[in-house]
C-alpha cells in the first residue's frame, strides 16, 4: 500500500493537537490549488502525485489525505485509496467523506458485504445523505437484496426526486429481480431527456432485452451504438436470460455512485 496506517483514538481536535492549520502557508494553498485543478480535469494521476509529495511534508494534514484518498479511488487504486481514507479516520474517526470513501472503494472491489459496514456508518451520521441511501442500495444488490436495495433507492428518491443515476440502478434493481416492466417505466422517464446519457439507454435496452423483447432493445440500443454493437448486446442479452446469470453482472451494471451522485450529496 501507499500508506502505513496505525489505527489510534483520537479525540483532541487536529488544530489543537499540531497547532496552526496547514492551510495558512501559501505554497500548499498554491500546490492544493494545482492537484485541485489537475482532478477537475480529470487528470487524477497527476493530482495523486502532487498529493502524495504534499502528504510526504505534511503529514497531520487531513485535508489532503482525504483529497489523496479521492483521487487514488479515480485511478482505481481502490486497496490504497482505503487505506488513505483509514489515515483520515484515525485522526477524525466520523469523517463521513472518508468513511464514504472506503464503502465506495470496497464496492468498486466488489465486496458489497465489506461496504455496508461503512456505508451504513455513514448513513448513521448523516441520514439523509443520497449519496450513502444510494451507495447502500448498490451493495444491497450485490448481495442479491434487490428488494431492501430497491427500499433504498426510493428513500433516496424521496429526498433528490431528480437524481437520475438513484433512477438508473433502481430500474437495473428491478430487472435483477425480474419486475421488467416497472424496471422499462422507471428507464423509459430518464432515458430521453435532455440531460440523459447513453448510459441510461443502454439501461432500458437491457431492459427489454431481458425481458426478451429484443427488436426493442436493438432500437434503442441503436441511438447510440453501431450495429455490429447492437448485434453483440442482443446476443449478450439472450445469453444472460438464457442461462440466468445475473449476478455476476453486478460489476459492470450499475452506476459509479460517487459519480452520480456526488453532486446531490
Amino acid at each position: 500500500g501507499i500508506l502505513a496506517v496505525a489505527l489510534v483514538g483520537c479525540t483532541t481536535p487536529i488544530a489543537e493537537q499540531y497547532g496552526e492549520p496547514f492551510e495558512k502557508s501559501p505554497k500548499l494553498v498554491a500546490n492544493l490549488s494545482v492537484a485541485k485543478s489537475a482532478q477537475d480535469a480529470g487528470d487524477y494521476r497527476t493530482a495523486v502525485r502532487i498529493y502524495k509529495n504534499l502528504l510526504d511534508s505534511n503529514s497531520e494534514n487531513m485535508e489532503v489525505a482525504e483529497k489523496l484518498g479521492e483521487a487514488l479511488h479515480e485511478i482505481g487504486a481502490y486497496h490504497d485509496a482505503i487505506s488513505t481514507f483509514k489515515l483520515v479516520l484515525s485522526f477524525d474517526h466520523d469523517n463521513v467523506s472518508a468513511i464514504m470513501g472506503i464503502g465506495r472503494s470496497f464496492l468498486a472491489l466488489q465486496t458489497p458485504d465489506q461496504a455496508l459496514v461503512y456505508l451504513g456508518r455513514a448513513h448513521n451520521l448523516v441520514p439523509d445523505s443520497v449519496t450513502a441511501l444510494a451507495a447502500m442500495g448498490v451493495a444491497n444488490d450485490g448481495l442479491g437484496e434487490s428488494l431492501k436495495a430497491q427500499n433504498l433507492y426510493r428513500k433516496a428518491l424521496e429526498i433528490e426526486p431528480n437524481a437520475n443515476g438513484v433512477k438508473s440502478n433502481l430500474g437495473l434493481s428491478l430487472v435483477l429481480s425480474g419486475d421488467y416492466d416497472e424496471a422499462i417505466k422507471v428507464l423509459t422517464e430518464i432515458s430521453f431527456n435532455p440531460g440523459s446519457t447513453a448510459r441510461m439507454r443502454q439501461n432500458l435496452s437491457f431492459a427489454y432485452g431481458m425481458k426478451g423483447e429484443y427488436l426493442a432493445a436493438a432500437r434503442i440500443a441503436r441511438s447510440d451504438l453501431p450495429e455490429q454493437e447492437v448485434q453483440e448486446n442482443i446476443k449478450f442479452f439472450k445469453l444472460i436470460r438464457d442461462s440466468g446469470a445475473m449476478g455476476p453482472l453486478f460489476g459492470v451494471l450499475f452506476e459509479d455512485e460517487d459519480k452520480v451522485t456526488r453532486q446531490i450529496h
